[in-house]
Formats: C-alpha cells, sequence, structure tokens
C-alpha cells in the first residue's frame, strides 16, 4: 500500500512539473511571454552582442486611459556608426507578436521600426523614433535587439500623447521596411534580467512559443527624418535630464 501511494505521488508530481510551461521560469523582458513593463518616462538596460529585450504597454500603463497615442525614443552608445545601425527596435500589437514568435524567419508585419536621427551627431551615440495610436484595451509589444557585435546602453523614453486628431498624429517608422529586410531574432536574452514575478511583468494570452535564429543581415538605415523628430527630442530630453 505504502509502494503505491509513493508511486501515485510521484505520478502526480510529474504531471504537475510537465504541466508548467516552460515560459514560466523566463526572466522579465526575455520574450513576449515575459514582457517587461513599460512606465510613461524613461526605461533604461543594456544589451550585449546578439540579446533583445520586450516591453508591453497599454493606456493605462502609460498613467492615463485618455492617452491615444505614444511617442517613443530610444538612445543608446555605440561604438561607431557601423553598431549603431544594427541597433533599433520594432512595435507590435498582439496579433503580430504571434506571427513574430510562429515563425520570425521571414519578413514580418510590425507597426513600426525606429527611425533614424541624430540630435549630437555623434556617431558613438544612436537615436531611434516612433510614434503611433494606442487603442482601447489594446496591449502592445516593444522589441529592442542588438545585432551588433558590442554591448550597448539604451535609454527608452515612452511619452502618451492626448491627440485631438489621431488620424493626423504620424506613425512614424512604419513597418514597410521590413518588408525588404529581415530582421531575425536575436540569439540570446539578457542574462541579468530579473525573474518573473507577480504585477513585475506584463503578461498578456502568450501563443506559441518563440525560437532563435542566428545573427544574420543587419538592420538597414531607415529615412532620416530627423526635422519631424525635434519636437519629440526636446519632450524625451526633458524627461532624460540630457
Amino acid at each position: 500500500m505504502k509502494t503505491t501511494l509513493q508511486t501515485l505521488a510521484l505520478a502526480i508530481g510529474l504531471m504537475i512539473v510537465t504541466a508548467i510551461p516552460a515560459w514560466a521560469g523566463q526572466g522579465v523582458g526575455t520574450s513576449p511571454y515575459a514582457a517587461d513593463l513599460l512606465v510613461s518616462g524613461l526605461n533604461t538596460g543594456e544589451l550585449n552582442p546578439g540579446q533583445e529585450y520586450w516591453y508591453a504597454y497599454s493606456r493605462l500603463d502609460l498613467g492615463d486611459p485618455a492617452y491615444n497615442a505614444v511617442i517613443l525614443s530610444l538612445n543608446f552608445e555605440a561604438e561607431g556608426r557601423a553598431i549603431a545601425s544594427r541597433v533599433n527596435f520594432q512595435v507590435f500589437d498582439f496579433e503580430q507578436v504571434d506571427a513574430w514568435l510562429r515563425d520570425s524567419s521571414g519578413p514580418v508585419d510590425s507597426l513600426g521600426l525606429g527611425t533614424s536621427a541624430s540630435a549630437d551627431f555623434d556617431v558613438n551615440t544612436g537615436e531611434r523614433f516612433w510614434a503611433g495610436p494606442i487603442q482601447v484595451n489594446e496591449v502592445y509589444y516593444v522589441r529592442i535587439f542588438n545585432l551588433s557585435p558590442s554591448p550597448v546602453q539604451f535609454r527608452l523614453t515612452a511619452l502618451g500623447q492626448k491627440s485631438p486628431q489621431i488620424d493626423a498624429f504620424m506613425a512614424t517608422g512604419r513597418s514597410g521596411l521590413t518588408d525588404q529586410v529581415v530582421i531575425p531574432a536575436a540569439a540570446t536574452s539578457p542574462t541579468g534580467a530579473r525573474d518573473v514575478a507577480g504585477d513585475d511583468a506584463a503578461i498578456v494570452s502568450p501563443p506559441a512559443g518563440p525560437r532563435s535564429l542566428d545573427l544574420a543581415l543587419p538592420v538597414a538605415p531607415a529615412e532620416d527624418v530627423s526635422s519631424l523628430s525635434t519636437n519629440w527630442l526636446l519632450a524625451a530630453q526633458a524627461i532624460q535630464g540630457l
């Protein structure tokens, strides 16, 4: 009888272990499964070569349910223009990130890709901008990736906006570029990412599991629309204290 109970307990234990999704133990930011919460203002981090970091946001996450648009400003330290050209970010809605997770080996649609702009004309720093609408009860994902051979420190600023004419709020960095250039999945995720715990992570009904690809194509430079980004940059600098 005792042996039977022990065997039954072991079987139940194995069932529980195998039922736990593999993504449950991932560190925050390592994939859309465990996307970090993007807060209004400054978000900072560091990416080693081949790493990526994921954020998720909604209207409420940015601090005001009346926000119907967002400006994202990515600034990072690099080691020359060749490094900076291989660091950028993408923005996805849920359906798009689902498609990315299922197959990121080819062109994948996204809401946008960071647009190059330079505030200081320094080849050792990089700036990327994107702006777009935020729908009610929708969650969006930001993937920052470093496909360069050097580590980078990044600062991602999120600015919620109340735009009276949302159609006039230009979405910069439209995803058309991804139709021409395949942006591969980063090979690894930050080793220093903290563990998933409670409300610290924004986990929203994750679909199929991700798969890593070898580093491949560089990120083609986007069209320079820095003249359109001046006001955004000033707002970002005010928050970052630059």
